[in-house]
């Protein structure tokens, strides 16, 4: 393992690395075990949500379902098919477990969570719009550039449920798809040894700076 470097963008990482998912390195297979956790340390956390009426991504370190959508008005994860939850920021890095790595098989590595990425706001407030096109024609078109835009990516784990993260020792699981209740008491750390450290109930989240091209159309 001290030979290889596997080494990921934070916006891949989060979901090639996320606890459950399997990756092939050095000729073996490794299986992603626990988000790393420094002491005295705590990862970042934010509740969010997607209005199902425009799309817009909101977040907040507080609680946002309910509050009415910045751009449409509509309430937060009050319809059907909007995105809601919490999700905390996986800045110091992810871990395998202390068993050894397989040899792979012909089957392909575990990875069955995808992530999605969402704009979410200006890091400086945006040029104002410029119109394009023709005087006249019956389409207004207005448009603006910015290299401030900041993009959300999340990774809701399998099914949208996200994932159960120890926040003592960083272990980490799928959450169930289905059953009310969530497994409880002792879990394996990283280290192979017992922990009873509370369990959060969050997706895997993180933001970067982008290129944004914004165009309005007037029908």
């Amino acid at each position: 393992a001290q030979r290889l470097e596997l080494e990921r963008d934070r916006k891949i990482a989060i979901a090639e690395y996320a606890p459950g998912c399997q990756v092939i390195a050095g000729g073996y297979l490794w299986t992603s075990h626990a988000l790393k956790v420094l002491r005295g340390r705590h990862w970042e956390r934010f509740y969010y949500a997607v209005c199902s009426q425009c799309g817009r991504f909101h977040k907040d370190i507080g609680e946002v379902l309910g509050s009415p959508c910045k751009a449409c008005g509509v309430p937060l994860g009050k319809h059907r098919g909007g995105l809601v939850g919490r999700y905390v920021i996986p800045e110091f890095g992810f871990l395998s477990g202390r068993e050894a790595p397989r040899t792979p098989g012909e089957s392909r590595p575990r990875r069955t969570y995808a992530s999605r990425v969402f704009f979410a706001d200006y890091e400086k407030p945006p040029p104002p719009f410029v119109s394009e096109g023709k005087k006249g024609s019956s389409v207004a078109l207005q448009t603006r550039y910015s290299r401030q835009g900041l993009l959300a990516v999340i990774n809701g784990g399998r099914r949208g449920r996200g994932f159960l993260l120890c926040e003592n020792c960083g272990a980490g699981e799928p959450a169930p798809t289905s059953g009310k209740g969530w497994k409880k008491g002792p879990h394996r750390s990283p280290w192979a040894t017992e922990c009873r450290g509370p369990l959060l109930h969050a997706h895997l989240g993180h933001e970067f700076q982008s290129d944004v091209l914004e165009i309005r159309l007037s029908h």
